[in-house]
C-alpha cells in the first residue's frame, strides 16, 4: 500500500496558534455557559417566545398585527364529571402510573394530565388508555390577532416549561423569578388591560419556587384563560 506524503509549509505559526487558542477558548466558554444556564434555570421558559419577537412592527411596538396562528397547544383529558367524587376516583386509579390533575371548570370537573405543544401529549395519552381509561385530545388554538392573544400564548408557553421541569423525579421545585420578571414587564393596554392586570397579579403572587403541590391549582388557572381558545 502506498502513502502520499504532504509537506506543509509553516508560515506565521505563532500567530496561527494564538488565533486557534483564542477561538477554542470562545467555543468552550459558549458551551460551558449554555450547560450552566440549563442547570441553573431548569424548568425555565424560552425568552424567544415573548410578545412581539415573531411579528414586531417597524416602530418596535410589542404587538402582533396579523391573524397568523401564534401557537397550538393541547390538553390530554381523561375525565369530565359533574361530581367531584368521580373525578377523584379517576385520579386515584391513574396515580400509580401517571400523575393527573383535577381542575374545576364551572360546575364540572375535568381530569387532565397536562398541557402540551400540539401532538406532544401522545405518550401520556397512550399510558392513560393502556389502563382502560378513555383519553381525549383538546386543541387550543391561540391566534396572534391581538396583544392579549400573544400574551396568553407566551404565558402558557412559560408555564408549560416550568411545569415540565417538575416531571423530572429528581427535581423538587422550579424557580419562578425569571418568569415573574417577564410577566411584570407586560403592558396593561388595549381593551383587555384589566384582564392582563389580574393575570400579572396572580403570577406575582406565585411562590418563589413551584412544587408538585402547586401544579393542579396553576393548571386550573391556565384552563380558565385558554378555555375560550378550544377548537373542535
Amino acid at each position: 500500500m502506498k502513502y502520499t506524503r504532504y509537506n506543509y509549509k509553516k508560515k506565521n505559526d505563532k500567530g496561527f496558534k494564538s488565533l486557534t487558542f483564542f477561538i477554542t477558548i470562545v467555543i468552550l466558554a459558549v458551551i460551558l455557559g449554555t450547560m450552566l444556564s440549563k442547570f441553573i434555570f431548569k424548568g425555565d421558559f424560552s425568552i424567544e417566545d415573548i410578545i412581539g419577537t415573531k411579528d414586531k412592527p417597524s416602530n418596535n411596538e410589542t404587538q402582533v398585527t396579523d391573524s397568523k396562528v401564534y401557537g397550538t397547544f393541547e390538553l390530554i383529558q381523561c375525565g369530565y364529571y359533574s361530581e367531584e367524587k368521580y373525578a377523584l376516583e379517576t385520579q386515584k386509579k391513574l396515580s400509580g402510573t401517571i400523575p393527573v390533575y383535577l381542575i374545576k371548570d364551572g360546575d364540572k370537573y375535568r381530569v387532565i394530565s397536562g398541557i402540551y405543544m400540539l401532538d406532544k401529549g401522545d405518550e401520556d395519552k397512550n399510558k392513560i388508555t393502556s389502563l382502560g381509561t378513555q383519553a381525549v385530545r383538546l386543541k387550543i388554538d391561540i391566534q396572534g390577532k391581538s396583544y392579549y392573544d400573544s400574551f396568553i400564548y407566551g404565558l402558557v408557553d412559560g408555564y408549560m416549561k416550568m411545569l415540565d421541569g417538575l416531571k423530572d423525579s429528581s427535581v423538587k421545585s422550579v424557580t419562578t423569578e425569571k418568569f415573574k420578571t417577564w410577566v411584570s414587564d407586560i403592558e396593561e393596554k388595549e381593551d383587555r388591560a384589566s384582564e392582563i392586570k389580574a393575570i400579572k397579579e396572580h403570577v406575582n403572587n406565585l411562590p418563589a419556587e413551584l412544587t408538585r403541590d402547586n401544579i393542579s391549582g396553576e393548571l386550573e388557572f391556565l384552563y380558565s384563560l385558554i378555555g375560550p381558545y378550544k377548537s373542535s
